[in-house]
């Protein structure tokens, strides 16, 4: 587990630091197979065809994917629908149909919801390389209920590019002839009703898509521990038995195996993707509680595991093992013995000094310095005691007596005789030092 943890972090290192690239680069590459797989009609007017010589070549790919890379969503949409029309334009009656509904999808929807109409394209692609229930399930987790729109425009246009295309091939077109345009109209008008209300089988999977949208998106949200890996293991099975019923219902023949298996391979990939997306440790979740000047808000707060945390579990988690018969005895850990104080004697009724400790005076070497030894004081020395800052103010009212007269100076009173002297208390003698008290000095 904690390889995987390293790789997950790695790579999710490289990707945040590569983001500014990478997403252009994955526009880039979704625009030059759109445009790519659009070249690829065919039915292009002999008048057009030496126009749309031009976009044949890699470069002009490679210019158009450009263009959808850095162009806004409504002017690539916009170029789309004008190539797509311009490759139906051997039929002029099929043409403008299809121009005339893919305006109505970009003026309606598209130029509104800009950011949710690229799952147009996205479930439209996903269907060709046979793994659509990957955009449900991922739809389901990080976006909201409005994608089921975006999906059901998709699986529409999935369903009707086979019909459109026989369509194309079969039927008369009047060409530029002005007078045949409106039978011809008619004609392919109720040719694709009868097509739309015949061919239902895009209903019954638009329906599942947006229950699995719906389901993944519900259960995702909900507190509970593990509630995204619950939402892709119940999408998946929705999707399932969807088909299954589905299939009984319509009588169509759809793989269920390749539908079981193709749901499997999507759900694990859903998988990778919330592992990357973040691991979390549900065994230390907490629900917190506070509250504001206008709300009180209950929050679930769940950490994420990551490798630096599992390695500090296994250090807690990791049972001591017993030391051998041969191994040397561990050593023990050199303290400082403390101070330790004697006790008073129960003859002496006075508490017992603590000896300070004196500071050493060391070098820069550790060696310690000598002592300057101190020379006795003589009778000749004088002491010279530092002279005290006098106030005038205390001096000027010293000078003045309680009868008003201005004193010489400040005398000191006379001693009275009658008055006995007071003695002097004794000063005690020093206490023997013990042992301890030796030694600690």
């Amino acid at each position: 587990m904690e390889i995987v943890l390293k790789i997950r972090e790695y790579i999710v290192k490289y990707i945040k630091i590569l983001e500014p690239l990478l997403l252009p680069l994955l526009k880039f590459l979704l625009g030059c197979y759109v445009f790519n797989k659009i070249l690829t009609i065919g039915q292009v007017n002999d008048i057009v065809a030496p126009f749309m010589t031009i976009f044949t070549g890699r470069t002009m790919i490679i210019i158009l994917g450009l263009t959808f890379t850095f162009l806004p969503y409504s002017l690539s949409w916009l170029l789309m629908i004008l190539i797509i029309t311009l490759q139906y334009s051997a039929h002029i009656e099929m043409a403008v149909v299809i121009f005339f509904l893919l305006t109505l999808i970009l003026f309606f929807y598209a130029r509104m919801a800009v950011k949710e109409s690229i799952f147009i394209l996205l479930i439209i692609l996903a269907f060709y390389f046979r793994v659509p229930y990957l955009v449900l399930l991922l739809a389901g987790l990080y976006s909201s209920f409005t994608v089921i729109i975006p999906i059901a425009i998709g699986v529409f246009i999935y369903e009707y590019i086979p019909i459109i295309q026989r369509m194309v091939e079969t039927t008369q077109t009047a060409g530029l002839n002005i007078q045949e345009m409106p039978g011809t109209f008619t004609a392919v008008y109720t040719s694709l009703a009868s097509n739309l209300t015949a061919n239902q089988s895009w209903i019954f999977t638009a329906f599942i898509f947006a229950m699995v949208i719906i389901i993944v998106h519900v259960v995702s949200r909900l507190s509970i521990d593990y509630a995204k890996e619950i939402a892709i293991l119940l999408g998946c099975v929705l999707n399932i038995f969807g088909f299954i019923l589905a299939n009984i219902v319509v009588h169509e023949n759809i793989s269920i195996g390749s539908i079981f298996l193709y749901t499997l391979l999507c759900g694990l990939i859903a998988g990778i993707i919330r592992l990357f997306d973040g691991v979390l440790d549900y065994r230390r979740g907490e629900n917190v509680q506070f509250q504001d000047e206008q709300y009180f808000y209950f929050v679930k707060v769940v950490p994420k595991i990551l490798s630096s945390d599992i390695k500090s579990n296994e250090k807690d988690e990791k049972p001591q093992e017993a030391p051998a018969d041969d191994a040397p005895p561990p050593r023990r850990p050199r303290t400082r013995t403390p101070l330790v104080e004697p006790e008073a004697t129960e003859q002496s009724d006075t508490p017992v000094r603590r000896p300070r400790m004196r500071r050493r005076n060391i070098d820069e070497n550790g060696n310690e310095r000598p002592r300057p030894e101190r020379q006795p004081a003589t009778e000749n020395d004088e002491i010279k005691r530092p002279e005290r800052p006098r106030n005038p103010e205390n001096q000027e009212r010293a000078r003045i007596g309680q009868d008003g007269e201005v004193r010489e100076g400040r005398r000191r009173p006379a001693a009275n005789p009658d008055r006995p002297a007071r003695p002097r208390r004794p000063r005690p003698e020093p206490e023997p030092q013990t042992l301890d008290e030796g030694l600690g000095e």
